[in-house]
């Protein structure tokens, strides 16, 4: 189980929330630093206190970009957002003065205005855009200002912070992509675990209650001819031993829903031998002792196509053979001597063996061959224990 601390929801959160309190962090330094207040002054901090506002708004419409959540934010309001931002940044040389503090101000509004479009931006965009904005600040401030050594000083602290704080910032927007796909990959993960369980429960109980069906068809024919012919007392062995199959299968669909599918291939070619045998069908088993993680697979192998002999054919033979290959796997084969030509198609229980076979990396081959119908299925080499 995930920590809660984990959950890419959380991360994306704090994220977000994290942009919107670096947008804040200006006002913040600006009141912890300023010790008096001019009327000049207070009217560039109102200036940029709007101008901030408007950026939560571009803020808004840059993560939602990134990391969609709710009602989209309308463009108007963007757009206006973007004026305001824009009167913000132009009254700040006006109030101050041309040589008051408005670069800084001004700096600071362009800069987060600049940091909000980066995340969106691959990094070399990103970093073109900081230098293409380092290089038109410095000659704003070179035209305005003059080459003086305060200018020096303030270009060149622009041109170091400006590319970091734009990569700081495109950072946080990488890692709110990351953080999305994490999140959708999550998301897929468990519908994909329940669509595969989904049908991996539909698998086995078609294969369960296919064997479960025939054997109880076969032993209910079996019991009625037996009636017929006087029989009684076997008759009525031959239903209760139906009424004990029904009964068991109860706990087999249990066992099925809750993944408990081990079960011992011996007892089952035991199981299938004696089930043909009641539908009067010989029955040969060749079985060499095999130790395979996956041997279960063979079960259900051996169960589909036991049923499909029931189900579909007059075969008056069946060979069962199960052993090692010389590489190592294990080897099934399931052989009825019904005549060729039967058209068996590729239904759900040949679907469904195939499935299991090949998802342990084996095969299964289907077919007709000297007058048999024929079912090889193949595990590769398997390891045991954990």
């Amino acid at each position: 189980m995930h920590s809660a601390r984990a959950d890419p929801r959380r991360l994306i959160r704090y994220l977000r929330w994290g942009v919107y309190g670096g947008l804040a962090a200006p006002l913040i330094s600006m009141v912890l630093v300023v010790d008096s207040w001019p009327a000049p002054t207070v009217a560039a901090a109102v200036a940029v206190t709007v101008g901030i506002a408007a950026l939560q708004v571009l803020a808004r419409w840059s993560l939602d970009r990134i990391d969609p959540v709710g009602r989209p934010v309308d463009r108007r309001l963007v757009l206006a957002a973007a004026v305001v931002v824009a009167l913000s940044t132009a009254v700040q040389p006006v109030i101050l003065g041309v040589a008051g503090g408005w670069p800084f101000s001004v700096g600071v509004l362009l800069l987060l205005a600049i940091c909000l479009l980066a995340m969106r931006l691959r990094w070399w965009h990103a970093l073109l855009l900081a230098l293409g904005v380092d290089i038109g600040a410095a000659a704003v401030l070179l035209a305005v200002r003059g080459p003086t050594e305060a200018t020096g000083r303030m270009v060149g602290f622009w041109v170091v912070v400006m590319p970091v704080i734009v990569a700081v910032w495109w950072t946080t927007g990488w890692m709110l992509r990351v953080m999305r796909e994490l999140q959708e990959a999550r998301d897929r993960a468990a519908t994909a675990a329940v669509s595969e369980e989904r049908a991996r429960i539909s698998r086995d109980l078609h294969d369960l209650f296919g064997q479960t069906l025939a054997t109880i068809a076969v032993k209910s024919e079996l019991a009625a001819e037996l009636s017929r012919r006087g029989r009684h007392d076997r008759a009525i062995d031959e239903m209760r031993e139906v009424h004990r199959i029904a009964d068991e299968s109860g706990g087999r669909v249990r066992a099925v829903v809750r993944g408990e599918r081990q079960i011992a291939l011996a007892d089952e070619l035991a199981g299938a031998r004696a089930l043909l045998g009641s539908a009067q069908i010989v029955c040969r088993v060749e079985a060499e002792p095999v130790d395979h993680p996956h041997a279960d697979v063979l079960v259900w192998v051996l169960r589909e196509a036991v049923t499909n002999v029931l189900r579909h054919t007059d075969a008056d033979t069946v060979e069962l053979q199960v052993g090692p290959t010389p590489e190592g796997g294990v080897v099934l084969r399931i052989a009825d001597d019904d005549p060729p030509g039967r058209g068996i198609t590729e239904g759900a229980g040949l679907t469904g063996m195939r499935e299991r076979v090949e998802a342990t990396g084996g095969t299964v081959q289907v077919g007709t061959r000297d007058g048999w119908f024929r079912i090889e299925a193949v595990l590769p080499p398997g390891r045991n224990g954990p």
